[in-house]
C-alpha cells in the first residue's frame, strides 16, 4: 500500500533529533512518526537532502544517502546519515523506507544549517577543559549524578588527556538531571567501550552541572549552574559524546542517544 496525505496533513512526519549543524560534514538523527500511531522503525531509509534558498518556493536536490536506523532501550530510535551541507539555510530532508511490519513511508522534515557549530566540528581541536576527578573529590557523588559511577571515568581531565596524546571518548551527561531522558542510558554505553578499550584509550564522564550533590528534594540545577566545560565546548542539550583523537583533533560527535557500535566504529578509527 503506497504512501498517501490525508486530510489534516501529512500522515508520516520526520523529527530531526540533532539540534546543532554546521556547513560541512555532519551527523543527522532524526526519528519518524505517523499521525496515529508510535515512533516507526525500519532497517534502514533513503535520505534526499535539499537546500530551500529564501523568499522562493523553490527547493535544490542535493544528496541522496542511505542512513542506517539505531534502536534506543526506551524508545523505537532513529534514523542516522551523514550529509554534507554546503551552505548555510534551511534545508528539508525527505526520506523513504519501509517499516519492519512492510508499511511503505515517506516522510519530511525542515530543519536549519548554521555556517558554523556551536559544539567543536569533527576536523577541530578538541577545548581544554579542566574536568572533576575522582580522585580530588570529597566524594564521588559530588561529581556525577551517576546511579554506580566508574571510577574509571573520572581519572583523567580532558586537559591532561589531550596533553597524554592518547584518544579518548568524552561524554557529557546528567543521569538524574536529563531532559531527554537519555543521559544514564548513553552513560553506560560509553562505560560498557571503556571495559573493552580503557588500555588504549581514555574515557571521562564530565556531568552537566557544578556541583550535583546540592540538588535534590525538589531542588533542580538551573542554567548557572551548568559545568564550565559544557559550556567551553558550547552543548545546547544533553547529552553529547565526542571521539578525539591522538593529536587533540575531534573525530566524530553524538548528539542524544547513540549505540556503543557506532561510537565504537568512530574510535576504531582514531585508534587505527
Amino acid at each position: 500500500m503506497p504512501p498517501t496525505e490525508e486530510f489534516g496533513g501529512p500522515e508520516f512526519a520526520a523529527v530531526v533529533v540533532t539540534s546543532d549543524l554546521g556547513v560541512g560534514k555532519e551527523r543527522l538523527a532524526f526519528g519518524v512518526v505517523s499521525r496515529d500511531g508510535p515512533p516507526l522503525t525500519g532497517e534502514s531509509a533513503t535520505v534526499r537532502t535539499y537546500y530551500l534558498p529564501p523568499n522562493t518556493d523553490a527547493r535544490e536536490a542535493r544528496q541522496s544517502l542511505t542512513a542506517r536506523f539505531e534502536a534506543w532501550p526506551f524508545s523505537a530510535g532513529v534514523f542516522a546519515v551523514y550529509p554534507d551541507f554546503d551552505v548555510a539555510g534551511t534545508w528539508e530532508l525527505e526520506t523513504e523506507f519501509k517499516t519492519t511490519d512492510g508499511q511503505e513511508v515517506i516522510a519530511r522534515s525542515a530543519f536549519v544549517v548554521k555556517e558554523t557549530s556551536d559544539t567543536p566540528a569533527v576536523g577541530s581541536l578538541a577545548p581544554a577543559s579542566v574536568t572533576p576527578l575522582a580522585s580530588e573529590a570529597d566524594d564521588i557523588t559530588h561529581i556525577t549524578t551517576a546511579s554506580e559511577p566508574s571510577q574509571a571515568l573520572y581519572a583523567v581531565s580532558i586537559d591532561d588527556a589531550i596533553a597524554e596524546g592518547k584518544p579518548f571518548v568524552v561524554v557529557f551527561s546528567t543521569p538524574r538531571y536529563c531532559t531527554t531522558g537519555t543521559c544514564g542510558p548513553q552513560l553506560e554505553q560509553v562505560s560498557e567501550l571503556q571495559g573493552r578499550y580503557g588500555g588504549r584509550a581514555n574515557f571521562i564522564h564530565v556531568e552537566v552541572y557544578k556541583d550535583p550533590h546540592l540538588y535534590g528534594d525538589g531542588k533542580r540545577p538551573g542554567k548557572d549552574d551548568i559545568a564550565d566545560a559544557v559550556r567551553e565546548w558550547g552543548l545546547p542539550t544533553e547529552p553529547w559524546t565526542f571521539v578525539v583523537d591522538a593529536d587533540g583533533i575531534v573525530r566524530a560527535k553524538f548528539e542524544a542517544f547513540t549505540p556503543a557500535p557506532v561510537i565504537e566504529e568512530a574510535l576504531l578509527e582514531a585508534l587505527n
